[in-house]
């Protein structure tokens, strides 16, 4: 028993999680985490959408679910999000917590308050070389997609924070047009 619990902190303070471990072993897999951002403020009517920032909820919520993501274990090759300020507010709040750096990150007007139809779009001309990938939007575009991308659930409506992770059996994410994936866990604050 003694033995058992040494390997396991061992285990624990090299950082090892199954979920990060799987992922990268699996090199024709591709994984895909669809974010709504947080709650936003409505508190300035003067403000355009775009301008809207997050209220305490969101910025509560938003480390928060990057720390969940963190303790799972969740690794990423790449993020793209919309340049929106409540969508920007929410991956820097998320990637502080999941120790990532936040100047990395791909901003993408065309995803911002876009069409389903737009973001499923983006989503087949990712790089072949990023196998783990997440995306920062706005409704009803990612309740559209992750319902689009796998059939094992269907979300009535990805709340602000949802996070939504698909496992797809592919190399290429062009072949996302043609295949459903996995749903590997739909969670939110």
């Amino acid at each position: 028993m003694k033995s058992f619990l040494f390997f396991f902190v061992l285990l624990f303070f090299w950082g090892y999680t199954p979920f990060a471990h799987q992922a990268s072993q699996k090199k024709n897999v591709k994984r895909l985490f669809l974010v709504r951002h947080a709650k936003s403020s409505h508190d300035n009517p003067e403000l355009k959408d775009f301008d809207r920032p997050l209220n305490d909820r969101g910025r509560k919520d938003a480390p928060a679910m990057g720390q969940r993501l963190h303790q799972m274990g969740i690794l990423l090759d790449h993020i793209i999000s919309s340049p929106s300020r409540r969508t920007r507010q929410t991956a820097q709040l998320m990637c502080e917590k999941m120790a990532i750096d936040f100047n990395k990150i791909s901003w993408d007007q065309s995803i911002y308050r876009c069409a389903s139809k737009v973001l499923r779009e983006r989503i087949f001309k990712i790089d072949d070389s990023y196998n783990s990938v997440m995306i920062f939007g706005h409704n009803p575009a990612i309740t559209s997609a992750a319902n689009f991308f796998q059939k094992d659930s269907t979300i009535k409506k990805v709340p602000t924070t949802g996070i939504v992770a698909i496992e797809f059996e592919t190399s290429h994410w062009s072949a996302l047009d043609s295949i459903k994936g996995k749903l590997l866990f739909f969670k939110h604050p």
